[in-house]
């Protein structure tokens, strides 16, 4: 796996864009002096690793040509060439369950398969502190059940059309619940609190439950943030995938449209298309101990 960071002039865009190969392109605006360009390259980092930025450092060089990179609690080390950094990240441990590293459902065993029924689940909404479980959207003729957390880039990218998605089939035959599985203890970021704050910003008409003890994740296959269910009146799973191209650093449009699509075939009573662009995003960070064996596969 490579990573590789440009530190970029301030009329380009920057971002974390994940290439066609699996690496990632981190793009970070930053001036010319050496120490405000350290602090964008070290914030960048710590948000998608979900790692707090005292775990990234600047060991060697002191402008934005010339760096070393490490993100301490993964063992991530960076070396810079000028403008460019390439970095072989270790593919051991919890990074190969994509618990720093982008993650995606591609290709991974073990998934919850297309027909499943929905896992049960009994979870607080973070706002309402409402229990929520699957009876309460038993009259609804589609369930759509979304894995998203605060801090991932990915999430970021597209939480203003997940807000949009609630809204446009709040008065539809169609329920919404998102969760939010990440350990708090690792992403601060990530607490019930903090969750709390972001349904409030964005309008969330949908509750946002939390997964405390990560079973229902586990339950899922949870793989990463977002990662999107369909269930349609019986409850089987006729949808799982990304919610549209969007993704950190590309300009694609925010529109829902793959999971809109999967909501009205259901509700039309046609079949859902096989043809399911897989989930990716941050990966499910788990408590130690926690990470199910499909995050191996």
């Amino acid at each position: 796996m490579q990573v590789t960071v440009r530190v970029t002039a301030r009329s380009r865009r920057p971002g974390i864009v994940q290439q066609g190969d699996g690496s990632l392109h981190v793009r970070v605006t930053a001036p010319a002096e050496g120490g405000r360009a350290n602090a964008a390259v070290i914030a960048a980092l710590a948000r998608h690793f979900g790692v707090p930025k005292q775990a990234v450092a600047i060991v060697r060089g002191h402008t934005n040509r010339q760096k070393v990179v490490e993100i301490a609690r993964e063992g991530v080390t960076m070396r810079n060439k000028p403008w460019r950094v390439v970095a072989i990240v270790a593919m051991a441990g919890w990074l190969v369950a994509g618990q720093a590293l982008a993650a995606t459902t591609k290709d991974k065993e073990g998934l919850l398969a297309l027909g499943a029924k929905a896992p049960g689940f009994a979870l607080q909404d973070v706002v309402t502190l409402r229990e929520w479980s699957l009876k309460d959207w038993a009259d609804k003729e589609v369930l759509v059940v979304m894995f998203i957390c605060r801090h991932c880039p990915y999430v970021q990218r597209v939480k203003g059309g997940l807000a949009q998605l609630g809204r446009d089939y709040a008065d539809k035959d169609v329920g919404i619940a998102a969760i939010s599985s990440n350990d708090p203890k690792a992403i601060p970021e990530d607490s019930p609190g903090k969750l709390k704050g972001m349904a409030l910003e964005e309008g969330f008409v949908f509750p946002l439950l939390f997964d405390e003890t990560q079973k229902v994740a586990a339950a899922y296959t949870a793989l990463c943030t977002p990662d999107i269910f369909v269930f349609d009146a019986q409850r089987r799973l006729v949808y799982r995938g990304q919610f549209d191209d969007a993704r950190p650093g590309n300009r694609s449009p925010v529109t829902g449209q793959d999971v809109r699509a999967a909501i009205e075939a259901v509700l039309a009573g046609q079949p859902v298309s096989s043809n399911q662009r897989p989930s990716v995003g941050c990966g499910i960070k788990w408590q130690p101990g926690r990470e199910p064996a499909y995050t191996r596969r």
